[in-house]
């Protein structure tokens, strides 16, 4: 039997099998899809906000730095994977247990487009372009410190090298070959690949993320000031540890739901 006509047998079927005690229920499944929109609308407005306030003080001053450059293009691609997000929920099952919804969801073109393809193609430069933009602040702000420069030039290579060649993988892992449909491309060994590695790739980009946490402390410890003025001023940049979390968090449910 065919791919397509499995899928069509399948079509109506619970895309997983519910845990014990728990009844499927296509007909009035609960759809928590709205607290991802809430969520990712609320940060897209602040990330806006902030953007804008950037902007401002660097059209106020008239100095530039190359991490405008990609401040902006982090910008754009993290618009870019909002609105795939969104699609998910809008279009597809995301916000939904699995087990109510049918494998014709889960296979649906819009989902996998949204979800298995322009997700995998927007995350790695997305958080490229975020983390050099953070460490073009780190530069800027930290200039005197020739041992800090180094650092960042090291942080930038191994983050642009480990992005570019994860980014690579997943778009080609995600991407159906000439003639290939969206659906049959979802049962190929490379998709399996994009999903199987996702998790590792997580996990490596998570330790990423802990170097340009810790950097700016080190900054600060050696600045010139009072006890009490540097802890105020590495409080500031430990607020980046919230982002931490959430990565961790993220890695683990990744790992916990494979």
């Amino acid at each position: 039997m065919s791919s397509s006509s499995t899928l069509a047998y399948l079509q109506d079927v619970p895309a997983l099998e519910p845990p014990p005690g728990v009844t499927s229920n296509l007909s009035h499944l609960e759809d928590k899809g709205y607290i991802l929109i809430i969520v990712c609308s609320l940060l897209l407005v602040l990330m806006i906000l902030c953007f804008s306030a950037r902007v401002y003080v660097r059209f106020t001053s008239k100095t530039y730095v190359w991490g405008d450059v990609t401040c902006l293009f982090a910008i754009i691609f993290a618009i870019a994977y909002y609105i795939a997000s969104i699609i998910g929920v809008v279009k597809g099952p995301v916000g939904k247990h699995q087990w109510d919804i049918t494998i014709g969801d889960v296979t649906s073109d819009d989902f996998i487009i949204a979800v298995a393809f322009l997700s995998n193609l927007l995350f790695s430069p997305t958080l490229l372009l975020t983390k050099v933009t953070l460490f073009a602040l780190y530069l800027e702000l930290f200039h005197p410190f020739k041992w800090l420069k180094i650092c960042v030039y090291i942080g930038v290579i191994t983050t642009t090298m480990f992005y570019l060649a994860t980014g690579a993988l997943m778009t080609v892992w995600s991407s159906p070959s000439h003639g290939q449909t969206w659906k049959a491309h979802l049962f190929t060994m490379e998709q399996q690949y994009a999903q199987i590695y996702a998790s590792p790739f997580a996990a490596v980009g998570l330790a990423i993320d802990l170097y340009p946490l810790i950097l700016p402390l080190k900054a600060v410890y050696d600045l010139y000031l009072p006890l009490r003025r540097k802890f105020e001023v590495g409080v500031v940049f430990l607020t980046g540890i919230f982002a931490y979390i959430a990565s961790t968090l993220s890695v683990y449910y990744r790992f916990i739901n494979k």
